[in-house]
Order: C-alpha cells, then sequence, then structure tokens
C-alpha cells in the first residue's frame, strides 16, 4: 500500500455502547463484521472498577440477522480479535459461564416446588433449633 493509497476499513469493529443513565455499571459490546452484528450486554465486575463482565454464551449467535449461530471456530476468532482489542483500548472484559440460579438454589440445600403454572418456588433448607444454652453459649 503507497502512501497515497487510504487505509482499508478493518472487515470488524468493535464498539463500547454505555447504557444511557447507566453508564458505570452496564454497558453493551458492538462487535460488526460485514452485515453481521453482535450485541453483548456487559455488567461491572463485582470484583473491579474497572473490568466488566459478560456471559460466554453471548457469543453463540448474531444478534442481526437474528438467531443465525456462530459456527465454534468463528466465536474463538471473534473472542481472539476482542481480546487483542481490549490490550489495545486497555479494557478488560471477562467472561463469565452462564449459571442456572435453581441448580446454585438447590446446591446450597434449598427445596424447589415446582408449579403447574411453569414456576418454582425455592424454599429456605429446614434449620434444626438451637437450644437456650446453645444460645446463651453462642455455640
Amino acid at each position: 500500500m503507497s502512501a497515497a493509497e487510504p487505509a482499508r476499513p478493518a472487515d470488524h469493529a468493535f464498539e463500547l455502547v454505555p447504557e444511557p443513565g447507566d453508564e458505570w455499571r452496564a454497558a453493551t459490546l458492538v462487535y460488526r463484521e460485514g452485515e453481521h452484528v453482535l450485541a453483548v450486554e456487559l455488567e461491572r465486575g463485582a470484583a473491579s472498577a474497572t473490568g466488566w463482565l459478560a456471559l460466554d454464551s453471548s457469543f453463540c449467535e448474531w444478534s442481526v440477522p437474528r438467531g443465525l449461530a456462530l459456527a465454534p471456530e468463528h466465536t474463538d476468532r471473534v473472542l481472539a480479535r476482542l481480546a487483542a482489542w481490549c490490550a489495545r483500548t486497555g479494557l478488560r472484559i471477562e467472561l463469565a459461564p452462564a449459571v442456572d440460579p435453581l441448580v446454585e438454589l438447590s446446591a446450597r440445600g434449598y427445596a424447589l416446588a415446582h408449579h403447574p403454572d411453569g414456576s418454582v418456588t425455592a424454599l429456605a433448607p429446614r434449620t434444626r433449633p438451637r437450644g437456650f444454652l446453645a444460645r446463651l453459649f453462642g455455640r
């Protein structure tokens, strides 16, 4: 490419779009590749005021065209491009696995009551009441 030629635009681009009114806590990462758009919701990480968290499952299908799946190899390429972009811009974006809250509650001893309408109620684990002497002596 000579000095007189204009720079060719990249075939992909990232953009961080803050959520109006909630800029400090939420944003959308927009990735454009040709006619395809991937919009990933981000939240500030609890462990760090400088980092963002995204669900790793957010990188499985395009937002535009809606529902079109990304092949695993393509997802790997997008994530590699994201890592390079973060390194250039100084942003920190961590990927977290999606967690099923019902599985988490069940693992913590909550009983789950499934209702005919599809709703689920989590019942707190039963604890053995402490006796008077145990409460008195802090045991």
